[in-house]
């Protein structure tokens, strides 16, 4: 099937009328699952993605990218469709085609790992809010190029030569990354001109990451700046007093009440405090059942998720809310 050199052309041209054969579908599922992989795969080498990889994982990433694309709505229209309907260049050729597709497939990707950082970390949650609220109280611009979301300056919309790596990126001089809302976009941008051969364009998740990095690295508080609130919050001391309240809530709601044995709570508690060194580190790089395990070497998923997994959930959905409230506070 994948040997006909015109095969994507003419799935897109049968989309729109919703006239696709099984076999074209398992056809187009199988070529955009393989470009989200690869995509996927570039991203954890250059260590763009701030999660742990391991192939199920990368696999689950890849799927949920894309599943989107081919669920219907309430017109019978399947994802992708929508997509084609809003691209404004032909697609003449096969190499066009795939374009389209790479191009659709890259932004999924993206706004999938967004989602998954912003679910495990609300500390990168609320430092990439706060950069956003900058970037759009001004005249800088937020593009997205071959699946990277770059910042440009002055409304720029083009770019017109190579822009820098993450490896490079990595090496940029720290004290740029200490610098407050436009003034911190505004040396970048100078230094990149005047330091380097890149155009000037900042990978909006790797500035999050240094800026993270900067803080924790320096032992120095947040500033988390938003309209209504200029204060300072140390994110060591809210994600401390976070985990105190998931010991509050294990003694009082769950041992006392012989919902669970003393060692269970200390097991559960201890995989906790590991959670929130994560959290402070990047966010969660495992299942709540592989948290637990490390301290209870016995468990089996089976009584995990039968006996552990709604209590940990409740408890992670509280750990996190109430961290995002003391930041957003």
């Amino acid at each position: 099937m994948n040997k006909n050199p015109s095969l994507l052309k003419t799935i897109f041209q049968k989309v729109s009328t919703s006239d696709l054969s099984r076999k074209e579908i398992n056809y187009l599922i199988e070529i955009s699952y393989r470009i989200s992989i690869s995509f996927l795969k570039t991203k954890f080498k250059n260590k763009i993605i701030f999660i742990t990889y391991n192939e199920s994982n990368i696999e689950d990433i890849a799927m949920n990218s894309i599943v989107s694309l081919f669920i219907k709505n309430t017109n019978g229209k399947i994802g992708i469709a929508r997509s084609l309907e809003k691209w404004d260049d032909s697609l003449e050729t096969e190499s066009d085609c795939m374009y389209f597709l790479s191009r659709i497939i890259w932004r999924r990707v993206d706004q999938t790992i967004i989602k998954i950082l912003k679910e495990r970390d609300p500390i990168f949650e609320k430092i990439l809010k706060t950069l956003n609220v900058c970037i759009n109280n001004t005249e800088l611009k937020k593009i997205r190029y071959f699946g990277t979301v770059l910042i440009l300056e002055n409304n720029n919309t083009q770019v017109c030569k190579e822009v820098i790596n993450d490896d490079e990126f990595n090496l940029l001089p720290e004290k740029l990354f200490g610098n407050k809302q436009s003034e911190l976009f505004r040396n970048i941008f100078e230094y990149l001109k005047i330091n380097t051969d890149f155009y000037p364009a900042i990978p909006l998740n790797m500035l999050v990451k240094r800026v993270k990095s900067f803080y924790f690295s320096n032992k120095i508080e947040y500033p988390y700046i938003t309209e209504n609130s200029y204060h300072e919050l140390s994110l060591n001391e809210i994600v401390e007093d976070s985990l105190s309240n998931i010991r509050e809530k294990l003694d009082i709601y769950y041992v006392s009440k012989n919902k669970l044995c003393s060692k269970d709570a200390e097991n559960i508690y201890a995989a906790f405090n590991i959670i929130s060194k994560d959290m402070l580190n990047g966010g969660m790089h495992d299942s709540l059942y592989c948290y637990l395990k490390d301290f209870d070497k016995s468990l089996t998923r089976e009584t995990f998720y039968s006996k552990f997994h709604p209590i940990m959930n409740y408890l992670l959905t509280l750990f996190k809310d109430n961290i995002a409230e003391k930041i957003h506070s």
